[in-house]
């Protein structure tokens, strides 16, 4: 299973388990390929996978998770 993901912080919650996933990631889409043990998180730009075992056995209920909301600008 596959998930898509646009953090506004550095934590992203998949099939109920929070990643810590950097402030480096903070607003870039994140892909996270969810198998029965491991959580494989891809951030991009040439930063290597990084894999987390699974500590729930909850199942994907988003496949594509909301984005943050854009804030206002301020003049």
């Amino acid at each position: 299973m596959t998930n898509q993901q646009r953090p506004a912080v550095d934590v992203v919650a998949i099939a109920g388990q929070y990643v810590l996933v950097g402030r480096r990631a903070a607003g870039r889409t994140i892909t996270a390929h969810v198998a029965d043990t491991t959580i494989t998180l891809e951030v991009g730009d040439g930063e290597p996978p990084r894999t987390v075992v699974r500590t729930t056995t909850q199942p994907v209920t988003s496949i594509k998770a909301h984005q943050p909301p854009k804030a206002d600008t301020v003049s």
